[in-house]
């Protein structure tokens, strides 16, 4: 089938060129749908000097914007692209005001992007993935979702960053200070270059914080995980002590999808790497990676394009059988989480709650980072909610890895970065929430000593303290590492005295952005004050 669909594609792009023409631009178009974008564009450049025709030139500078795209240089296909148009490609390919929308909509231009998207759905009315995409920029263009109206800390992280790719992180050892990540900086395993980028193939290094926080100079690991190939997406589970990670093989002649190893840990050293197997029979061309398990290590979660899928590459769910020691037939996760566009690079956290890239959903550009909540049914999440800004943005934002609740890395494309890829940090703001609370009496609002106070978190955490004598306790810090409140959570007090009814009150900190002080009495019948 794709030995038939390419020739196709050549027969009607080399109509009309002439024999020369046709070399390079047969030759850039099998480069092209093999992924080569950088040979691809070389060929391509060499195809427009030798013709005259602006329909031709029209087509090769419209390919062109393509290639730059795929290797995520927005700005280059955005200027090859204005040459399309201006050469009147448009009138023989209407996706080219479509591929225009993207790009605009990627750089934040959303009222142009918007448009070019009412524009194109004039040509095609139905195209979903349209409506997508200008319902997200009028969201914009209306309520836009900006970075400083955020409580969250967001840096990139300088001591790890290089000029080239770096991304998808995972910690190696349960006290977080150990990460594993993706780059294709120099010093990678092999000397070729990845002709789909222009830069060295991706492996996976390694780096050390010290209780400074200051991470040390990244190492590459060992050649039992690293090949001249590409390796990416690392993801560790700790309790096995086994690295899951995507490597896509690069052979002459043959297309080969990528697919997702693993790799034990034994003290210092690394068994050599073994594919899993989760493709049906004959179906290497197809590729799966981005792998994320749970803290058993038992669930896997991955992206695919398997036969079956909604969109571009999907979501799915395998568990292992212990008793075959194998994983089982990988299931779709379905529609509420996959959709008509690419859905890739999972994280499970703690709780099995499901964390996503996403660029087929209301969103800010191109992939946008999502949070589905688990439910206590097996291997259903809710319907995703998108991520506020700064951890998304306008280009592509993925590869989160939490810290904690509140603090973690994702990986992003954004403008500002240092090179192509960044890895960024992420941290809630801490504002401070404390509360002062007296126990009266009902009876003539005196002090109750020595009363018993229980404070009771909504995620049923709970503090049993005792009032001083004159029945007052502050709710300040637990310790040094920890505070009585926490934002976005509810509380309530319960009350106990001799002599007296038991009592009670509440507090909520969600929504709070910046920090407050309770004030709560307490008794037979609760009053309140607060500021």
């Amino acid at each position: 089938m794709k030995t038939k669909l390419i020739l196709l594609v050549l027969f009607i792009g080399t109509c009309n060129l002439s024999f020369s023409q046709k070399d390079h631009f047969k030759d850039a178009e099998i480069a092209f749908y093999n992924e080569k974008f950088v040979t691809a564009i070389d060929s391509y450049k060499k195809a427009e000097v030798r013709t005259k025709s602006a329909q031709v030139k029209g087509e090769i500078n419209f390919k062109i914007a393509l290639c730059y795209a795929q290797m995520l240089d927005i700005a280059q296909a955005e200027v090859y692209l204005e040459r399309a148009e201006k050469l009147k490609f448009k009138s023989k390919e209407p996706k080219l005001v479509l591929r225009m929308a993207e790009v605009l909509m990627q750089q934040g231009e959303y009222e142009n992007a918007a448009e070019l998207f009412q524009e194109y759905l004039k040509l095609i009315p139905d195209d979903k993935w349209t409506k997508t995409k200008l319902k997200s920029c009028e969201i914009q263009m209306t309520n836009p979702m900006l970075p400083d109206e955020s409580r969250y800390i967001f840096q990139g992280e300088i001591q790890l960053n290089s000029d080239f790719y770096d991304y998808s992180s995972s910690f190696a050892d349960k006290k977080q200070n150990t990460l594993l990540f993706a780059s294709t900086r120099p010093g990678s395993t092999g000397d070729d270059l990845d002709d789909r980028t222009g830069q060295s193939f991706s492996d996976i290094w390694m780096t050390t914080r010290d209780n400074k926080g200051k991470w040390a100079e990244p190492v590459l690991l060992p050649e039992e995980i690293n090949t001249p190939h590409n390796e990416g997406t690392p993801a560790m589970v700790e309790k096995e002590d086994r690295l899951y990670f995507t490597r896509c093989n690069v052979i002459p002649k043959e297309n080969i999808g990528c697919s997702i190893y693993y790799s034990e840990r034994k003290g210092n050293r690394w068994t050599i790497a073994e594919e899993i197997s989760l493709k049906p029979e004959g179906a290497d061309s197809l590729s799966c990676g981005h792998p994320t398990l749970n803290k058993n290590g038992d669930l896997m979660i991955f992206a695919a394009d398997l036969p079956s899928g909604f969109g571009g590459k999907d979501l799915w769910i395998t568990h292992y059988d212990k008793k075959e020691k194998s994983w089982k037939t990988p299931i779709n996760l379905g529609p509420t989480i996959n959709t008509i566009g690419d859905d890739v690079f999972p994280y499970l956290d703690e709780d099995n709650n499901l964390y996503y890239s996403s660029n087929g959903r209301i969103g800010l550009g191109g992939l946008d980072l999502y949070k589905a909540l688990a439910t206590e049914e097996e291997d259903v999440w809710e319907e995703p909610e998108l991520l506020p800004a700064p951890l998304n943005s306008c280009r592509d934002d993925f590869g989160i890895l939490l810290e904690s609740e509140n603090r973690g890395f994702l990986s992003s494309n954004r403008s500002g970065g240092k090179g192509m890829d960044d890895l960024y940090s992420f941290n809630l703001k801490q504002i401070k929430i404390t509360s002062e609370c007296y126990v009266l009496s009902k009876e003539n609002g005196e002090p109750i000593p020595y009363a018993n106070i229980v404070l009771t978190s909504s995620d049923q955490e709970i503090y049993e303290v005792t009032a001083n004598e004159n029945g007052y306790f502050k709710f300040d810090e637990v310790n040094k590492m920890k505070r009585y409140f926490d934002q976005e959570k509810n509380y309530s007090f319960v009350v106990s005295a001799p002599a007296h009814a038991e009592a009670s009150s509440k507090i909520s900190t969600i929504g709070l952005e910046t920090s407050k002080k309770f004030y709560r009495g307490v008794c037979s019948f609760p009053y309140s004050q607060a500021y």
